[in-house]
């Protein structure tokens, strides 16, 4: 539970009432409202100890009423999830109907406030939504996120979320998602990719070749936009940079104008980050089918971050053609403000345009500062408010995180997989293939672009896409299956051109514990003891179980698998590998155009 902090002043017959009751708050809200309660009861009379408990137990009273204590660490709600499952299991042990059992494990989660899996949509079943409340891990992974965003709600609530506290996120949001991070980072330590040649690789090394590096996500998201820009430039279309927010009635925290501290806003309604997003996407949704209907095709990029209070707001960089800027603002003008547009201001700051004027700097000045403030805060100093770039950057992480918002989203274009997969190719090709080929390895995206049919082509025309494939069974005829008994989906293993596969990913790959004596690490991850080498996981394509030593941290483990798929080498068509096996890999750094530094906007 953590140690309280020490009691705020109090008359000597509350001291267990204080303590009480502010041991039922996370451990980091505790000093705050300790110093409410102590400027409350002020010199100590009788009228200012009334008031002072009076407030304390109105703000218990109405603390969000969960199945799991909201100060509860990590290892409090793991033992939760393994409770529920346990009991989610004997429920549904004399239940045959798969339908039956999910209405009544439904029940069961909605009682303890989870929002239970959906059953209905593609790729969905009730035999496989039981599952998942049957399992241990799928509770875990929704009662931290569950708690997580509580917490959350409840920091904005007692105004623990402005400029002037926790920016952007809370302090007990940001350190928890440092523990997670922690954990995470452990687990990598100690997990070793292994291929046929006997390559060895800590799971750590190999993410810090992907887009995980925040650098090279930087860079791979800063080349992107400067080479639609030059797309633009060869078109002749124009651009503009569009800031959308939501409703004054969506934010917590308001600022001073005489001042300019934060207060709280007697306008705000309760509405969640991910609420905002869910309402910007809305919004957006309506933009773009309007200018669908009018034969407008943006592309460029969308970049969500919060205000102080941790509400969000999305900017654009779109291009388009020129003519179309009137008709363009008109409708992001029109659908911004359908929601309480009347309210003073709204007109002119809830939507804003900015045109891009190539004489000023280059579109990707325009964004660069955006994309790193919301990544790692490189090359700048502090953010509009005045924290520092770094800890802003990791404060967004969090707020990110916990409301599971998306921070970064590419508009039309060509597919990045491709581009990815494209980079995964070191032999020369033919045509087209080839084309694309040198232009991903070289760090072109304008180029990429336009064998790709130019930035508005649909993906159906595009000549290169994705190439998956599916391990059937043989015998029986059936698809692999996920862990909860639904049709798995397909592992890419190349890309097509023309209806004709070519191959990228050659070897296969297993995951293995290091040694213990080689990690230099506690022997434990995520506090369960492990074995010094622990089986081997799993091959590319397989479906063999997560270890029963890494469960107790299977987000980690879960994670840890993803990135491998990321970069293992399925066996396509068949269990073995029918293809002429390459050299050694060699694992390299992208070599991604230094497009960040080259497009930072002058001072």
């Amino acid at each position: 539970m953590g140690s309280l902090p020490q009691l705020p002043a109090h008359h000597p017959h509350d001291e267990a009432f204080v303590e009480n009751s502010l041991a039922k708050l996370p451990l980091r809200f505790r000093p705050v409202v300790g110093r409410h309660y102590e400027a409350r009861f002020g010199r100590g009379d009788k009228q200012a100890r009334f008031e002072a408990n009076t407030a304390l137990r109105e703000l218990v009273e109405k603390l969000p009423q969960k199945a799991y204590r909201l100060a509860a660490d990590d290892a409090e709600l793991i033992e939760s999830a393994k409770r529920w499952a346990a009991r989610c299991q004997q429920l549904a042990a004399p239940i045959v109907d798969s339908t039956e059992a999910y209405s009544v494990l439904a029940a069961y989660a909605k009682r303890r406030d989870i929002t239970p899996p959906d059953p209905i949509g593609v790729g969905k079943s009730y035999r496989g939504a039981v599952a998942r409340l049957l399992d241990e891990q799928w509770w875990r992974r929704a009662i931290r996120r569950d708690h997580g965003r509580t917490i959350e709600s409840l920091a904005r609530r007692l105004f623990l979320v402005h400029k002037g506290a926790g920016i952007y996120s809370s302090d007990e949001t940001l350190y928890r998602r440092r523990g997670q991070k922690t954990r995470n980072r452990r687990m990598l330590d100690e997990v070793m990719a292994v291929n046929e040649l006997g390559q060895e690789y800590t799971l750590t090394e190999l993410a810090e070749l992907s887009v995980s590096n925040p650098a090279i996500r930087r860079g791979e998201l800063m080349m992107r936009i400067a080479g639609f820009e030059e797309c633009a430039d060869h078109i002749g279309h124009v651009g503009e940079f569009i800031t959308i927010t939501c409703p004054s009635r969506m934010h917590k925290a308001t600022i001073c104008k005489k001042t300019g501290r934060a207060i709280e806003n007697p306008k705000f309604d309760g509405t969640t980050p991910a609420e905002a997003q869910k309402y910007l996407g809305q919004v957006w949704a309506r933009i773009r089918a309007k200018l669908d209907r009018h034969g407008i095709k943006l592309y460029g990029f969308r970049v969500a971050e919060p205000h102080h209070d941790g509400c969000p707001h999305w900017h654009f960089l779109v291009f388009f053609p020129a003519e179309a800027r009137e008709l363009v603002r008109d409708t992001f003008k029109h659908y911004a403000l359908q929601a309480d547009g009347d309210e003073p201001g709204a007109d002119r700051r809830r939507v804003t345009f900015k045109a891009i004027d190539r004489a000023k700097g280059t579109a990707a000045g325009y964004i660069a500062k955006y994309i790193a403030k919301n990544i790692d805060g490189h090359a700048i100093g502090s953010d509009l408010y005045g924290t520092e770039a770094i800890e802003a950057a990791e404060r967004v992480d969090a707020w990110a995180a916990c409301w599971g918002i998306r921070q970064f989203q590419q508009l039309g274009g060509p597919s990045v997989t491709v581009w990815r997969e494209l980079r995964r190719m070191h032999d020369e090709e033919t045509g087209t293939l080839e084309d694309a080929r040198i232009a991903a390895d070289t760090g072109d995206w304008f180029n990429y672009v336009q064998v790709m049919g130019g930035p508005t082509a649909p993906r159906k025309e595009q000549p290169i896409r994705p190439a998956y494939w599916q391990e059937i069974n043989h015998d029986t005829g059936e698809l692999p299956q996920n862990r909860y008994g639904e049709e798995a989906g397909g592992r890419i293993f190349g890309v097509q051109v023309y209806g004709t596969y070519h191959m990228t990913r050659w070897h296969q790959w297993e995951t293995r514990w290091r040694p213990v004596e080689a990690c230099g690490t506690v022997a434990t991850v995520a506090g369960v003891q492990r074995t010094p080498y622990g089986p081997e996981v799993a091959n590319e394509g397989s479906s063999a179980p997560v270890p029963a030593h890494a469960q107790a941290s299977a987000y980690a483990w879960e994670w840890a698998r993803g990135l491998l798929a990321k970069g293992a080498s399925p066996q396509p068509w068949s269990s073995v590998n029918n293809c002429t096996m390459r050299e050694a890999p060699t694992v390299r750094r992208p070599a991604l155009a230094n497009a960040y530094e080259k497009h930072i906007p002058t001072p």
